[in-house]
């Protein structure tokens, strides 16, 4: 028996090569634009070292600017304080090189030095009230000093009655 192909048969397969291909074509795109996301939007891996965000809270107290004094020394100003606790009522944790954590807690309502009472000592953090109102508010400062050249830290508020984070913020000392 002798088969011929018939013109439908020959139809169909000039019409399937192309779409195909076609469908090789988008899917090939597709991967492409995968990449070029994932390689965009890195993970990001800095987001919340020393502890989750608190989604509700009583206070609000974001950090202000920083300035990186020298390569062993670092200002944190606190930014807009509402409401404008007693800095007894808030610990500090400083993080270095994300393996060393000390926590911090204020001594007094006043200047001062804060005092290690958990974890390594990473530095020595000093309060500094602006308005000497025994209040954290705008222009209140916590100064670090003694810090190691060449690393990166995160600095953390807590409010200590319950241990949960406020706000946290990242820097690095430059090389000596």
């Amino acid at each position: 028996m002798n088969q011929e192909s018939s013109p439908n048969a020959k139809e169909e397969k000039s019409t399937l090569r192309p779409t195909v291909l076609g469908l090789v074509a988008m899917f090939v795109i597709l991967l492409l634009v995968l990449s070029a996301i994932v390689a965009y939007y890195p993970e990001e891996e800095d987001e919340d070292k020393l502890c989750p965000r608190i989604d509700s809270g009583d206070v609000s107290v974001p950090w202000g600017s920083k300035t990186i004094v020298s390569s062993t020394e670092v200002r944190v100003d606190f930014g807009k304080v509402m409401p404008e606790p007693r800095p007894t009522l808030l610990t500090i944790k400083l993080m270095k090189d994300d393996e060393y954590i000390g926590t911090y807690a204020f001594q007094t309502n006043e200047d001062g030095p804060l005092i290690l009472i958990e974890g390594e000592d990473v530095g020595n953090l000093t309060y500094i009230d602006l308005a000497d109102n025994e209040k954290v508010n705008i222009g209140d400062r916590i100064t670090i000093e003694d810090l190691s050249p060449n690393s990166d830290y995160v600095i953390a508020m807590f409010w200590a009655p319950t241990d949960d984070c406020i706000t946290e913020m990242y820097f690095s000392t430059p090389p000596e």
